[in-house]
């Protein structure tokens, strides 16, 4: 079952099972040294979703940010970026992030809303499976190469 709050409705628990999971895999197991809390994990309308049985322990997470998030990689049109998509090791291949993905998205289009995000360039496959779609060029960030990506709800155009 997907879990999603607010960062006011987080648990304690709940909190440090994100941030563990994101230190983990992000600063540890991907060697990228940077501070992960960051202002988008409290601004208002940023969205936290994640998979597990053990608040301290999920399986899988992602963020939804507030439209207009500033993202110099990311088109300008009214979406919500999703960010920080994370997997723990004992946990991938099982379909979390599938349906965070899928879960988040569905929140932005019953807003109205497109979604983006900056994927992995080596998962840019993976996210075309839920409708993203390249929209700029590859960019490094923390030495891995990223791709910017939209999924529409309708025409950028409108």
């Amino acid at each position: 079952m997907i879990t999603v709050r607010t960062f006011t409705e987080l648990s304690a628990a709940e909190l440090w099972g994100i941030l563990h999971l994101r230190s983990s895999i992000f600063v540890v197991e991907q060697d990228c040294v940077y501070l992960d809390p960051d202002t988008a994990d409290f601004a208002d309308g940023t969205l936290h979703a994640f998979i597990g049985d053990d608040p301290l322990y999920p399986h899988s997470y992602a963020r939804l940010l507030p439209i207009g998030w500033p993202d110099e990689h990311l088109p300008t049109h009214a979406s919500r970026p999703i960010g920080r998509v994370v997997t723990a090791e004992s946990s991938r291949g099982l379909g979390y992030s599938a349906q965070i993905i899928r879960h988040l998205v569905e929140i932005a289009e019953s807003e109205g809303l497109s979604t983006s995000l900056n994927g992995q360039a080596h998962l840019e496959s993976w996210y075309a499976r839920f409708g993203f779609e390249r929209c700029g060029e590859n960019f490094m960030e923390d030495d891995i190469p990223h791709v910017p990506m939209v999924k529409y709800t309708s025409s950028p155009d409108s």
